[in-house]
């Protein structure tokens, strides 16, 4: 259970925001601590987010390879003879040590190769199509660390192409998955009707497997057949569905509509703390987000029940997310005029954030500290003003 648990950790991460970067509440200038323009702007962006390399780096096709594509997920070195499996394994080596164009080069060598070897009748029409299918899905990813949105949704709509043909089912979660990463695309580009329909697509097909899978599992259970196998698919959806409502929840935040982000938010938590429990990170990224929403709504006081949760989690866990965390609370207090409790909160997160050497933090602490610093200057002028007349 806990590999498990470990696997659909690397999985859910793939495909979320990376740990060093949950979203922060943007300070700006104003008496509250926050202007109206404050409402839409993020600190860590989620266009920046979606953009970060690591984003798709950590855990590849991880849904390709381990179910359909098993024959070519490759982790350990292979011999020399086994030449695509070969480079395939020296893709992932280059991917994992960030030389990304080196990368690229091996997978396009091992697909001029198992091309090769299907003109010599050395492997069929459909060991052809499923070698295609995965190398086009670890292009598309390489593409899209590469920033190059274009190729990435090009190769990401072959790799569906490719799953269709070898008999996977269109609501299956292998091509849900990609789904989700073309609806990143979109959204990363602006194309936000397309990014939409994308994530609801994603989320509704999602729920309405579960449903029927909650049927299905009644009479799985009355015939007492393949009980285990049916649990571990149904968790994979289960877990598939929390990403989406993570990832459309942020971009939503981006769009500022606030009161649908922190549903999509508070069902990913849900999904995420029965999937990966309470004191996992991505859980705690998760809860930081939803932390966020609810200041963008200015729910201050469960915007602060949630931080100092995540706080308490985080610290438990000794997460590098409590520098954001910190400067989080410090801009609920802000916005609450809240000026000791904000410094004292903002200081803790300058000393985490120099702690682990995050340069963003760092700034948005600053930033905090000087936003109380000019309340309190501000309110010196006004006395002194009101001492002279």
């Amino acid at each position: 259970m806990m590999r498990y648990v470990s696997a659909l950790g690397r999985l859910w991460k793939s495909y979320s925001i990376p740990v060093r970067s949950p979203v922060t509440f943007s300070f700006v200038t104003g008496r509250s601590g926050f202007s109206s323009r404050s409402q839409t702007v993020l600190v860590h962006n989620i266009t920046k987010h979606f953009r970060n390399p690591n984003f798709w780096q950590t855990g590849g096709c991880f849904l390709l390879s381990f179910s359909l594509f098993d024959l070519w997920h490759v982790n350990e070195k292979v011999p020399e003879e086994d030449r695509v499996k070969r480079l395939v394994y020296e893709a992932r080596k280059s991917q994992k040590d960030g030389e990304l164009l080196k990368c690229e080069k091996y997978y396009h060598e091992a697909l001029s190769v198992v091309i090769q070897r299907h003109q010599n009748k050395e492997i069929d029409d459909n060991e052809l199509l499923q070698a295609r299918t995965y190398l086009f899905d670890c292009l598309a990813n390489l593409s899209f660390s590469l920033n190059e949105f274009d190729k990435a949704e090009k190769l990401y709509k072959e790799t569906i192409k490719g799953c269709v043909q070898a008999g996977m089912p269109t609501n299956g979660n292998v091509i849900l998955e990609i789904s989700l990463k073309l609806a990143n695309i979109y959204a990363i580009e602006d194309r936000s009707e397309e990014a939409i329909l994308g994530f609801e697509f994603c989320i509704n097909t999602l729920r309405e497997k579960l449903k029927e899978g909650e049927k299905k599992e009644e009479v799985k259970k009355e015939e007492s057949k393949k009980e285990d196998e049916w649990e571990e698919l149904y968790k994979d959806t289960e877990a598939l569905l929390g990403m989406c409502l993570d990832s459309y929840g942020r971009y939503l935040l981006r769009l500022s509509d606030y009161d649908k982000a922190e549903k999509m938010l508070s069902d990913s938590f849900c999904i995420a703390k029965k999937c990966l429990g309470d004191t996992h990170r991505q859980t705690l990224v998760i809860m930081t987000n939803l932390g966020v929403a609810n200041i963008f709504k200015k729910n201050y006081a469960f915007a602060e029940q949630l931080i100092l949760q995540a706080i308490k989690i985080g610290e438990d866990i000794d997460a590098e997310e409590i520098s954001a965390l910190y400067c989080n609370l410090g801009a609920v207090y802000l916005a609450q005029m809240q000026m000791e409790k904000a410094h004292e909160a903002c200081l803790k997160g300058m000393a985490s954030a120099q702690r682990n050497n995050d340069s963003i933090a760092v700034k948005k602490a600053k930033t905090c500290l000087q936003k109380v610093t000019d309340h309190r200057n501000e309110k010196v002028q006004v006395s002194a003003s009101q001492a002279q007349s």
